[in-house]
């Protein structure tokens, strides 16, 4: 192999390496001696550049543009301290194609990046080197070529990262990256990046790593010892294994997760950060899985509101100050077998409209209560154990909270359930057992308890009331209202209405004096196919057990159809209706077309004023509900001020939430025995957020009914590609990850004629 001699002594051959490599044939050695060399590199053939003396001794400084700049397919830059020009606004070194591989090199830059990548055939390898930028970023990707940074000390003082990827997959393994001002990592949305055991420190004003839009990966890597947050993820994904984060800033939460960033974590531990470890807002979700969680003393483990939805699987969270997990602000989350102990705080709290899942876990050995509920909380606790809280409780509800729990263990407390101020609940075949004080304990509270069991007296008569009207018929039909999924502010509010109507009743029959009618007629706004029909027909059940009604029947008025019937047919259909739901309930739907249908308007008029004589009755004949889209519905409304005099209850049902799309989803798989495979969960999750964001003519669940044909098709599709004999039942009933996923092939649907010759050509 040829090697050329590069020296600054006067009588060398080679005074400058661009002469040196001008001469050079491929292969060739170029040698430099120690000395300051002021050029500018173009390379663009295969050399090795290699610095003699220790590091340090051979310094390239460029003079107007890129330091060294890669035009070739390979070369090798050896043991070189290369540095910018004090003016120069270019990087120090710029690469556009080819493998550039730099060993154990110094890149030192000042105004600019020091190493830049900005097109798709760079390839470059970085080794044992040390990447620096005093007022910029160390490293700048832009490239989706093979990028590799091995064993190498990246830092910046800059403002904006250490390293910036816009664009492209480049891997860092085993570097460390530290800085003062910017992040340290910042991914852009379309970059991603693989950071393998990577050491990210230092970070005082800024997130160590910042993900805006982007997909990382980070393992087996360490985020520690800053000021500000570890990790903020906003609207991106990012996934996190075998890291540890610790001894990061007191004032936020070690993770923030944000903008609907769905990142995952796995087999991670978060520790003795005082800001607490997560914190998922503003609709953002993810998962959380087999990740150790502990050493919290200003903030709580993990905060959870705005519309947030993250999951924790397998996780422990404990030993801390300020409670595991807070849900507040419409905060919704699952946790499930998970292990929460060790506060001196509310282990779990969930505030202000929140909803928290607890299933099969176990929250214990805590200072104050083990789960509180408060301000319209909810949340179902299913096959969870709660132990050992001495000092209050183990379960609180309070201030019209209304969680449910549903076989749970609560033992060995100072009270093991306490009802208080409006707080309601469901408990369905709980044990309660060994509490110093008392195992029920309810106070102005309001809780429905199902075949729980104790070994100990109830503390109040309350409960043993409650317990005893759970044989009353009205509990029974309430008990129905566990199949309408969602819509629970709904329910809370009819049962009030109910509970008014009862009092009613009870005036009436001891022959008391009523103030004012009885308030059965009811206005529902909402979208289609949102559960008021299903509450309908429950409301007319009830009322029809109370005596109110005389058949629970519901009747269903649809202004659409009427406005269609010509002249005096409209009214002998209208006639018709209001016959048949005599005595029941009437389901009047898409009324203000009635005034709105020119050629409607007289039998409108007249149809408008039979129902001001209906709902002037004191002795109702049947119980009137009017039903519609909640902004044109109001707006006719604020017209029609005698039908707004008269109907005292007015309902909204909202959009189902992803939550509530999961279960309508497993109830379509159940009802056609199908079922979800633990691993599909990822993807069906994200499938209902996606089924709840998107916005179209079509309602949430006509929607989803769409989406469930495509999942058949696709799992009906990869069940033809197998043998015969490989079809057996678990097969045919399963849904794995891959049948969640959408492609445009699966655009045919089973009902559609063309899917069984579909299904056939994936045979072949």
């Amino acid at each position: 192999m040829a090697r050329i001699r590069v020296s600054r002594k006067w009588f060398a051959k080679y005074r400058n390496l661009q002469d040196a490599i001008v001469d050079a044939t491929p292969g060739t050695t170029i040698e430099v001696e120690p000395g300051i060399y002021h050029e500018d590199l173009w390379i663009d053939r295969y050399i090795e550049i290699v610095g003699l003396g220790a590091q340090g001794d051979v310094v390239i400084q460029g003079k107007k543009l890129a330091t060294v700049e890669m035009g070739t397919g390979y070369a090798v830059i050896k043991n070189v301290t290369i540095k910018q020009s004090r003016n120069v606004q270019a990087p120090v070194v710029l690469m556009n194609k080819g493998s550039l591989v730099l060993e154990d090199c110094h890149v030192l830059a000042g105004k600019s990046p020091a190493i830049s990548i900005l097109h798709d055939e760079a390839e470059p390898i970085v080794r044992r080197s040390l990447v620096f930028s005093e007022k910029n970023v160390a490293v700048q990707c832009q490239s989706m070529g093979k990028i590799l940074f091995e064993q190498c000390e990246l830092l910046s003082h800059g403002d904006l990262a250490v390293v910036f990827i816009a664009q492209g997959n480049p891997t860092f393994r085993k570097c460390k990256l530290t800085g003062t001002l910017g992040y340290g990592v910042f991914v852009e949305e379309a970059g991603q990046g693989q950071f393998e055991e990577c050491n990210l420190y230092g970070f005082h004003h800024s997130p160590a790593v910042g993900i805006h839009g982007g997909n990382p990966t980070f393992l087996r890597s360490q985020i520690h010892d800053g000021k500000a947050t570890g990790i903020v993820i906003q609207g991106g994904k990012g996934v996190f294994e075998e890291c540890k984060c610790f001894a990061l800033g007191k004032e936020r939460a070690a993770v923030r997760v944000a903008g609907r960033a769905h990142p995952r974590f796995h087999h991670t531990e978060i520790k003795n950060c005082p800001g607490g470890a997560f914190l998922f807002e503003e609709e953002a979700s993810g998962i959380v899985e087999h990740c150790d969680l502990y050493g919290f003393i200003d903030k709580p483990a993990v905060v959870i509101r705005t519309e947030a939805q993250p999951q924790f699987l397998r996780t422990r969270i404990h030993d801390g100050d300020q409670g595991a997990i807070t849900c507040y602000h419409n905060g919704k989350g699952i946790v499930e077998s998970c292990d929460l102990f060790g506060f001196n705080r509310a282990i779990v709290t969930v505030l202000d409209d929140g909803r928290l899942d607890l299933l099969r876990s176990k929250v214990y050995n805590g200072q104050e209560y083990g789960v509180y509920f408060a301000q319209k909380a909810e949340g179902i606790l299913q096959e969870t154990e709660i132990s050992h809280f001495p000092f209050r409780g183990a379960v609180c509800v309070a201030h019209a909270a209304d969680p449910t729990l549903i076989r749970c263990r609560i033992s060995d407390s100072k009270v093991g359930i306490h009802v208080i101020d409006n707080g309601r609940g469901t408990f369905e075949e709980c044990l309660v057992t060994q509490c110093e004080d008392a195992p029920w304990l309810v106070e102005n509270g309001h809780p429905t308890i199902r075949h729980c069991r104790t070994d100990q007296p109830l503390s109040s008569p309350k409960p043993s009331d409650q317990a005893a009207a759970d044989e009353e018929p009205l509990q029974a039909l309430y008990a129905e209202w566990a199949h309408v999924i969602g819509q629970e502010k709904v329910k809370h509010k009819m049962r009030d209405v109910i509970a008014y109507l009862d009092y009613q009743q009870d005036r009436k029959q001891l022959g008391l004096p009523l103030s004012d009618e009885m308030p059965i007629h009811a206005v529902f706004y909402g979208q289609p196919e949102t559960g008021k029909r299903e509450m309908a027909r429950c409301y007319g059940r009830i009322l029809q057990k109370m005596g109110i009604l005389s058949t629970d029947r519901v009747t269903h008025v649809d202004g659409r159809y009427l406005v269609k019937q010509p002249g005096e047919a409209m009214l002998q259909e209208w006639r018709r209706l209001v016959n048949e739901g005599n005595g029941g309930v009437l389901l009047i739907e898409h009324l203000p077309l009635l005034t709105k249908t020119e050629s409607a308007l007289a039998q409108g008029q007249i149809i408008l004023e039979q129902l001001y004589q209906m709902l002037q009755k004191r002795e109702a004949d049947c119980a009137l509900i009017f039903a519609g889209d909640e902004r044109s519905l109001k707006e006719w409304l604020a017209g029609q001020v005698w039908l707004t005099n008269l109907v005292k209850n007015h309902f909204v049902f909202t959009p189902y939430s992803p939550n509530e799309l999961a279960m309508y989803f497993e109830r379509f798989a159940h009802e056609e025995q199908y079922m979800i495979h633990p691993s599909a969960r990822e993807e069906w999750l994200k499938a209902m957020n996606e089924i709840y964001r998107t916005e179209e003519g079509k309602s949430q669940l006509e929607r989803l009914r769409r989406y469930f044909q495509k999942v058949k098709f696709n799992h009906g599709r990869r069940c033809a590609k197998l043998p015969k004999e490989k079809r057996n039942k678990e097969m045919l009933v399963t849904f794995l990850p891959e049948d969640f996923v959408m492609t445009e092939d699966t655009d045919i649907r089973p009902e559609n004629p063309a899917w069984l010759s579909e299904i056939e050509r994936f045979l072949h």
